[in-house]
C-alpha cells in the first residue's frame, strides 16, 4: 500500500491513477492527525510508501502533536507528523517516507530540508513533478531505494 497524505488530493488524482495503472494500492490520508492514526502502528509489511506533504490540514488543533507553535503555524505540520511517526513507528519511518512540498516560503523550504537531512529521505518538490508517468518513476524509485522492489 501507498499512503498519499495531502488535503489537496483532488490535485492530483492523475498521480494518483498513474500509480494504480503500475499495480499499486493507495490510500488517500486528508490531515495530520487522519494519517498518524492510520500509520502510528502500521506494520512494515503493509506499507510500500508513504507520500506526506509538508503543509498539511490538522483536525484536531488542541492536539499538542500538530499545534500552532510546533507547526509554525501549520506550513510545517507534515514534517511533525513525520516526526511522531519516527518516534512511534521505528520499523517503518523514516526509511519508508518521502517528503512533498509546493511551498516558497524559504523558512519552511529550510525546515523541510533539514528533515529530510536529518532522516536521510527525499523532498520532493511538486513544482518539479512535470506528470504523472514521472510520479510514477519517481515513486517506483523510492520503493526499490526502500528496498521494497
Amino acid at each position: 500500500m501507498i499512503y498519499f497524505v495531502d488535503e489537496d488530493f483532488g490535485a492530483y488524482e492523475s498521480w494518483i491513477a498513474e500509480l494504480e495503472l503500475r499495480g499499486f494500492h493507495v490510500k488517500s490520508l486528508r490531515s495530520a492527525d487522519e494519517a498518524f492514526a492510520a500509520l502510528w502502528g502500521i506494520a512494515l509489511e503493509d506499507v510500500e510508501l508513504v507520500i506526506v506533504d509538508v503543509m498539511l490540514a490538522v483536525d484536531d488543533i488542541d492536539d499538542p502533536k500538530f499545534s500552532v507553535e510546533l507547526t509554525d503555524g501549520y506550513l510545517e505540520s507534515g514534517l511533525r507528523l513525520l516526526e511522531n511517526l519516527v518516534q512511534q513507528n521505528p520499523n517503518v519511518f523514516p526509511q519508508r517516507a518521502v517528503l512533498l512540498t509546493n511551498t516558497i516560503n524559504d523558512k519552511t523550504l529550510g525546515a523541510a530540508a533539514d528533515v529530510s537531512k536529518r532522516y536521510a529521505i527525499e523532498l520532493w518538490d511538486k513544482r518539479e513533478i512535470m506528470s504523472p508517468l514521472y510520479f510514477g518513476d519517481r515513486v517506483e524509485a523510492a520503493i526499490e531505494g526502500a528496498g521494497k522492489v
